[in-house]
């Protein structure tokens, strides 16, 4: 089971942390379903499977469906077929911009500050935030 999640995970290229900050999961909880000390609940595993856009069932190991042939998303709505929630590629975006290894950030020639990186992010939240408001007009 654990080896779904960290194969679903690794495919967005994120780390437990995005993933942890964007399900509201504890990391600790990822980390002993890893070291395999604990199976996270019903709840964090339908958290889970919502952020990745797959079902309980694939989760668990008890079907066969790829992420991209899920039909739910976080909350549990509906979504095309094929589409994948906004989440997932803002936190995948936040992770690289997070993380140092991924290589040095410029901006305009120089490395972006600790400060223009935080500026970075919180347009980004915002962006989306407008975007749901936006979305739930139509």
């Amino acid at each position: 089971m654990y080896e779904i999640y960290d194969k679903l995970r690794a495919e967005k290229k994120l780390t437990n942390y995005a993933v942890s900050k964007a399900t509201g999961i504890n990391q600790s909880v990822l980390s002993n379903w890893k070291n395999g000390r604990h199976v996270p609940g019903i709840a964090a595993l339908q958290a889970i499977a919502g952020f990745f856009g797959v079902s309980l069932d694939y989760l668990l190991g008890r079907a066969h469906e790829s992420a991209s042939d899920a039909a739910t998303e976080p909350g549990g709505g509906a979504r095309a077929s094929g589409s994948l929630p906004v989440e997932a590629h803002i936190e995948q975006v936040l992770s690289l911009l997070s993380d140092s290894k991924n290589g040095t950030l410029m901006l305009d020639g120089k490395p972006a500050s600790e400060e223009a990186i935080e500026s970075l992010k919180n347009a980004i939240q915002f962006g989306v935030e407008y975007a749901r408001k936006v979305n739930s007009q139509h």
